[in-house]
């Protein structure tokens, strides 16, 4: 469906930056998703490992790429639709030639004036609004201008992945204190990539109707 989105809208838009970027940030979208899926696997299998000095660098290091990479697949999403705008306003869209003034929050308040009450522009905002798009963006933040966050360790009769005991057995469980404290447990990553999942197969959906709508 992206490939569809992409061949329709490259069909009206000349050779030039705009067409750059435009490519660009589909490419983005689809590298980027896949990083995060990648990276949440190799997360994941460091909860199966020993705690060693080593395990937890390779821990730090997949959350720093899985939540860097997860909110940049949204974001170069949000770039490649203000192109799409641009191609049919172009003096609506002004900050093609300004590409650094291209946020999902300019994004938004484009489309919504551009095109009021569209599902595509409704869709646009209702995800920026989402509590866990702004927990992302703290999190993203946070890990990607600190040293790796301290932690918490409790002790807890609930089954640990890592050493593998059997329920009822005293576990150690670590708690990730970031802006959004989490424990460290295999939902640190996959309740986070569903939402991710969803949401960019709803933008593509409404990016899908708005142009064939408009293309």
């Amino acid at each position: 469906m992206l490939e569809a989105i992409e061949a329709r809208v490259l069909a009206k838009i000349p050779d030039g930056p705009n067409r750059d970027n435009f490519i660009g940030a589909v490419r983005a979208v689809l590298y980027r998703y896949r990083g995060s899926t990648q990276y949440a696997d190799e997360y994941l299998a460091t909860l199966l490992a020993n705690d060693t000095n080593e395990n937890r660098y390779t821990q730090e290091k997949s959350l720093l790429g899985f939540f860097v990479s997860g909110l940049a697949a949204l974001e170069s999403f949000y770039f490649g639709a203000y192109f799409i705008g641009a191609v049919l306003q172009p003096t609506v869209f002004t900050s093609t030639a300004r590409p650094r003034r291209i946020t999902p929050a300019e994004t938004v308040r484009v489309f919504q004036g551009a095109f009021v009450g569209d599902p595509f522009s409704v869709t646009l905002a209702a995800i920026t609004s989402a509590l866990q798009f702004s927990e992302w963006s703290e999190l993203r933040n946070f890990l990607a201008h600190r040293v790796s966050p301290s932690r918490e360790v409790n002790l807890t009769s609930f089954v640990s992945l890592r050493r593998r005991k059997p329920s009822g057995s005293t576990s150690r469980v670590d708690v990730w204190k970031t802006p959004v404290p989490s424990m460290l447990d295999a939902n640190l990553t996959t309740s986070r990539l569903t939402w991710l999942t969803d949401q960019l197969v709803g933008l593509t959906q409404a990016a899908d109707q708005f142009t064939l709508k408009h293309f």
